[in-house]
């Protein structure tokens, strides 16, 4: 949709409402198709998280929204239609008439349902947060500018995964990168400690202890800090620099620095790369991966 200043209400109501029509009939799977669990995905030909992650990072235009995985199926994307598809804003217009009808001045929110393409999914994700009219270049014969919306997210239900992980990382390093995804688009102090706590998790699997006995044989927990120097002297002094600085950046974000989105996916590209360089991914992962999801599926029909 696109609001032209020509043609803004000089009213002095409260709540604009604006409802965009739904042409989209949604295609739900059959009764006899099946469902697959999220940890039975088929990785063949994984793509990196991401690019579609860094796009959500700034308001964007629906034309602008990316293809984004499915976190049921794994094997779908979630794209959220045709523009006019879902939205349904409600614009709070206090400031509106305080700025003589100035569009950039309405706020507001928005709720999206995504549906998964996948042809034995269907399911639906849930995308919410908060909505902006801003100028934009036009060649139009209007009175005045025109204006667009700009949709800024906040959440996903289910969440949605912005770490990739191809090889065999543990389990409790699997679940505190799973929180960023949840965290990084409404808290993203609250997700760069969950990457913090992520290489605790990540140096409890390399066996670096915890905790040590000082002298008088009383146990002493370490620091994040020290336990990342012993990690850089018994095992991998590149990786442990990598580790490091995820530290920092997440000393930071507990203490209630300035996050924003974007910090949290630059500091992903660094626990990604320490992660791959521990745990490589096999060339025949993907493919036994997927062997493994045809036999199941062959033997459950």
């Amino acid at each position: 949709m696109v609001l032209r200043a020509a043609n803004i209400p000089n009213g002095a109501q409260q709540i604009i409402r604006i409802d965009l029509p739904s042409t989209r009939n949604l295609e739900r799977p059959s009764q006899g198709s099946k469902r697959h669990s999220p940890r039975k995905r088929r990785h063949l030909g994984a793509q990196p998280m991401k690019s579609f992650a860094k796009k959500l990072t700034k308001p964007i235009s629906l034309e602008q929204w990316p293809a984004i995985e499915c976190p049921i199926c794994g094997e779908g994307t979630l794209a959220i239609g045709k523009p006019t598809d879902y939205i349904r804003p409600y614009y709070k217009s206090d400031l509106f008439y305080e700025r003589d009808g100035d569009p950039e001045s309405i706020e507001g929110t928005f709720s999206a349902p995504l549906v998964c393409n996948a042809g034995n999914c269907g399911c639906t994700t849930i995308a919410t947060g908060d909505l902006r009219f801003r100028e934009v270049l036009s060649y139009s014969h209007s009175d005045g500018p025109d204006y667009k919306e700009k949709y800024t997210v906040r959440r996903f239900h289910p969440a949605i995964s912005v770490v990739e992980i191809t090889g065999d990382v543990p389990t409790p390093v699997r679940d505190e990168l799973a929180r960023v995804g949840a965290l990084v688009w409404s808290d993203a102090g609250a997700a760069v400690t969950a990457l913090r706590a992520s290489v605790e998790h990540l140096l409890d699997a390399q066996g670096i202890d915890r905790e040590e006995q000082t002298s008088k044989g009383r146990p002493r927990f370490l620091s994040l800090n020290e336990r990342i120097l012993a990690f850089k002297s018994k095992k991998n002094p590149d990786v442990g620099g990598l580790l490091d600085a995820v530290r920092y950046v997440g000393n930071a974000g507990a203490h209630g620095d300035p996050t924003t989105a974007e910090d949290v996916l630059n500091v992903v590209d660094i626990v990604e790369t320490a992660l791959e360089k521990l745990y490589p991914p096999s060339k025949h992962a993907s493919a036994a991966a997927y062997a493994e999801q045809i036999v199941k599926d062959r033997r459950r029909g």
